[in-house]
């Protein structure tokens, strides 16, 4: 993360927290388990900004994919690999997104037009 951090999201169980940057890279890290050197976190995936293309994010509610907002929505499993085809939102940029309680809807907004 050549940039600083954008947003940051715990997984259900607390024991993940994925960051997104402003160079568009996606990290997920453990934070239980203690790393080599002290105060270091176990990074457990990256992925660079023109893969994640992440800003904004938010992991599924079981845990096992996490969702990145910014110039299209993306769908990766906790190993930063997609899962879904690329959902693009020509012009408009990502604000917020959200996974259903279920896993089966996503809802997104965008710019100041109001588009959700």
């Amino acid at each position: 993360m050549e940039l600083g951090p954008v947003d940051l999201k715990f997984n259900p169980w607390a024991n993940r927290v994925a960051a997104s940057s402003v160079d568009g890279s996606l990290r997920v890290f453990n934070i239980v388990d203690g790393g080599d050197e002290e105060g270091s976190t176990p990074l457990l995936a990256t992925s660079p900004g023109e893969e994640a293309t992440a800003w904004k994010l938010d992991f599924s509610p079981d845990g096992s994919e996490i969702l990145t907002g910014s110039l299209s929505l993306r769908t990766l499993d906790v190993n930063l690999k997609p899962t879904k085809p690329d959902f693009n939102a020509p012009s408009k940029f990502i604000h917020s997104m959200t996974y259903g309680p279920e896993k089966h809807n996503i809802a997104a907004c965008g710019n100041i037009d109001g588009v959700v």
